[in-house]
Parts: structure tokens; C-alpha cells; sequence
């Protein structure tokens, strides 16, 4: 399992008109999606949310990526940033890893976010690989 902590982001640009951003966070892995809450009139969200993403033993995905909106009940949400963070950098920690992640598309934004993953999710491949080693 890969264990994904979104701590916080700060000097998030101002995408609304009359008020400040209304700020979430999009996790993207290996086609599975998560979402935080929406935080109201901030550019410094204090999110505090974690969230799980299977990680098979044979993955072939090298990144998890990060979106950053400001939600608008009439229109469509505004894109506040991206980043992405290479799995190479905490996959083999035994350590939770922090990592500050400017996004690309902000003038100033940054994303803080914690990074953990435990042992690997054992696949039927595995299984069969394992049997194959087997000699007769």
C-alpha cells in the first residue's frame, strides 16, 4: 500500500473574482482516483487527510500526481496547479517521507504532502511466477 497524507498547501493563487480560493486536492495513482474536502475562502488549506492506494509488486506507473482546484458551485472548477512526486524517491523508505511540492501552473503554491509505502500487494502473477521456480 502506498499511504498519501495531504498536510496542507500554502500562497494558493486567488482564482475567484469576489473572494479568496475554495481549494481541494485530486490524487491520481495507477487509474485510482481520491479527493479531499473542499476548504472555503483560503489559500492556505490545512487539509489532514490520508488517503490508500494499492501498489501491485509488478507496478509499472513511476509517479503519483497531484492536482490542486478551486471548486465554483456555477462554473467549472478552476486547475490551481499540478505536481507530480516519482515513487523511486520514497517506495524502499521504512520511513514516512515529507516532500513540499511546488505546482506547475502557480505562481507561488505549494502542495505538502506525506509519503509512506508498506509492503507490496502480492498479484496471481507472483503466485505463478513463484510455482514456475518450483523444480520437478
Amino acid at each position: 500500500m502506498i499511504y498519501v497524507h495531504i498536510i496542507r498547501a500554502n500562497n494558493l493563487d486567488k482564482k475567484d473574482f469576489l473572494s479568496l480560493s475554495d481549494p481541494y486536492v485530486v490524487v491520481k495513482f495507477m487509474g485510482q482516483k481520491k479527493k479531499t474536502k473542499v476548504h472555503k475562502n483560503t489559500l492556505n488549506p490545512a487539509f489532514d487527510e490520508t488517503f490508500k492506494f494499492k501498489l501491485p509488486a509488478a507496478y509499472n506507473f513511476k509517479y503519483i500526481e497531484f492536482e490542486v482546484y478551486d471548486h465554483d458551485r456555477v462554473s467549472k472548477n478552476d486547475l490551481i496547479g499540478k505536481a507530480y512526486v516519482s515513487l523511486t524517491s520514497f517506495v524502499n523508505d521504512k520511513t514516512p517521507q515529507i516532500v513540499d511540492l511546488f505546482l506547475s501552473g502557480s505562481k507561488e503554491g505549494v502542495l505538502t504532502v506525506s509519503l509512506f509505502a508498506d509492503e507490496l500487494e502480492k498479484t496471481i502473477d507472483d503466485d505463478i511466477n513463484k510455482y514456475r521456480e518450483v523444480p520437478f
